[in-house]
């Protein structure tokens, strides 16, 4: 299988900066345009509307020949500059954002592991930071999640062992005690907004259902 080339060794490594290219590219030539026809315009103009003598044209076709002989090369390595700064500072930019692109796309599937690096030059520092703050307090929650269920699973064991063994007294204290975790439990799951109208219909359910099992147990 080939190896997929280093991102962060390509000049031009998201869409994002082929439009910036693009873009500039456009400002370029049209400052180039505005230039030139400053420039060459007048000379053109006086090489026209000459009054016929020699001398005169002779004078302009100088003065045009002079400014197309010095000023290009100084123009090539302008414009040649000013696209080189223009990728370097576009990929300060694509390549962070290539980057949490990635990260987002790896909390989708589950990952709160990966943490979002940008070099000391590179932009979207504070963008950077944030994603990392999210990331850290998606991973606390969840955290917090697997505790309440691994409590609610031990509460369930021991219930279950109450109730075999007939200690109808433990089996009361045991199912209060569930009823409390799962409402932490639902409490937790609650700060999570999946859809714009959330109901109560999780805490409900558990209650019903405690509620079940209390009365059979007396």
């Amino acid at each position: 299988m080939a190896k997929q080339p280093d991102r962060r060794k390509r000049v031009l490594i998201d869409e994002l900066q082929y439009r910036m290219l693009r873009v500039n590219l456009a400002y370029f030539f049209v400052i180039l345009l505005v230039f030139l026809v400053s420039l060459f315009g007048p000379l053109v103009v006086q090489l026209l509307n000459a009054d016929g003598s020699f001398f005169a044209r002779e004078r302009v076709a100088q003065q045009f020949l002079l400014l197309d002989d010095t000023i290009w090369l100084p123009l090539i390595l302008t414009f040649s500059c000013l696209g080189l700064h223009s990728i370097l500072v576009s990929h300060r930019i694509a390549g962070p954002l290539h980057q949490l692109r990635q990260l987002l796309g790896g909390i989708g599937d589950g990952d709160l592991v990966t943490r979002a690096v940008l070099r000391k030059r590179d932009y979207l520092q504070k963008e950077e930071a944030a994603m990392n703050n999210m990331i850290d307090k998606l991973a606390s929650k969840i955290n917090r999640i697997e505790e309440q269920a691994a409590d609610l699973q031990m509460r369930l064991g021991s219930l279950r062992t109450a109730i075999t063994t007939g200690a109808s007294a433990e089996a009361l204290d045991q199912l209060g005690a569930l009823y409390e975790h799962a409402e932490s439990l639902n409490s937790t799951v609650r700060q999570f907004k999946i859809r714009p109208d959330v109901t109560s219909m999780g805490p409900v359910a558990v209650s019903t259902g405690l509620t079940a099992v209390s009365t059979s147990t007396h």
